[in-house]
């Protein structure tokens, strides 16, 4: 049998350059002829679709932060961008800052930033201009001449300040929570994540409940007889915590205007109005967190 042997070939070189060989025929064959091979182009490379970041993982960062009480008026403002959880720290000395980092460590989805809060933010608490040291408070005044034996007018001015303040940090702290998560995402949430809110609410309605008692005992003596508190019952959580926000500015204010032509019998009864408010939104709160 006659052996074989090759009469054409292709050598390729990638995909750019190929080299055709044949053997020559004998005159009067026809040559053959091999096609040239296409280049197949390089597809592009398949872009990677970022996950967006979700309200149970804004919710861990918000948990990690309360645990070191770094939601209660701090320049931290937290954001969902993309698929991360922005934290922007201003203005914090570098221990507290490293607290806060140390917090969000086991945060996956945490990125702390040092940068300016987001302008749509507004949940700070609002701190009250310093009183008029020379004008006297006529309700302190009372106060004090109804309180043989007890603290100076300074002393009670003070303390209602520092009960209010706290009050307020802890109202303002919910409503963020409020805001951030209105009833439309907390029906969708899970279980775990309801008993984080719910424990989070908690640690703040106890807080607000002990502020309130506070000032309800320093102002036992002079405070007015309040109305039964309004019959208006709100649906959620959510509504409570933003009527909370009103009950604690005319608390406050009944509190802090020291004017010489102030009427003292209505800022007390105004006191007392707002007690009974706020302690009845409480009830009705702690209702509706389960225990």
């Amino acid at each position: 049998m006659e052996p074989l042997h090759a009469i054409a070939g292709t050598l390729e070189f990638g995909t750019a350059e190929t080299i055709e060989m044949s053997e020559a025929q004998e005159e009067g064959t026809p040559a053959l002829h091999v096609a040239p091979r296409q280049a197949v182009p390089n597809a592009p490379p398949v872009e990677p679709i970022e996950r967006p970041a979700t309200a149970s993982e804004e919710l861990q960062v918000l948990a990690a932060l309360h645990r070191i009480a770094a939601d209660l008026g701090e320049p931290i403002d937290v954001q969902r961008e993309g698929g991360e959880v922005i934290v922007n720290v201003t203005g914090l000395d570098p221990r507290r800052l490293e607290e806060v980092e140390t917090a969000l460590s086991g945060v996956p989805t945490a990125s702390v930033h040092s940068g300016t809060p987001h302008p749509d933010e507004g949940r700070g608490t609002p701190r009250r201009p310093p009183p008029e040291v020379d004008t006297a408070d006529p309700l302190l005044s009372e106060l004090r001449a109804a309180s043989p034996g007890a603290a100076s007018t300074p002393e009670l001015s003070d303390r209602l300040t520092d009960a209010a303040e706290k009050l307020i940090e802890r109202v303002y702290a919910m409503r963020g929570l409020a805001r951030r998560f209105p009833a439309e995402i907390t029906s969708q949430m899970s279980t775990d994540d309801i008993a984080t809110l719910d424990n989070i609410l908690r640690d703040h309605a106890s807080a607000v409940t002990d502020a309130a008692g506070t000032i309800r005992h320093l102002l036992a003596p002079v405070l007015a007889q309040a109305s039964p508190p309004a019959s208006t019952v709100e649906g959620t959580w959510q509504e409570i915590t933003l009527a909370l926000v009103s009950d604690a500015r005319r608390l406050d204010q009944a509190l802090h205007t020291p004017t010489a032509s102030d009427d003292a019998t209505a800022r007390k009864r105004s006191a007392a109005q707002s007690l009974a408010e706020i302690e009845a939104r409480l009830a009705r709160l702690r209702a509706r967190i389960k225990p």
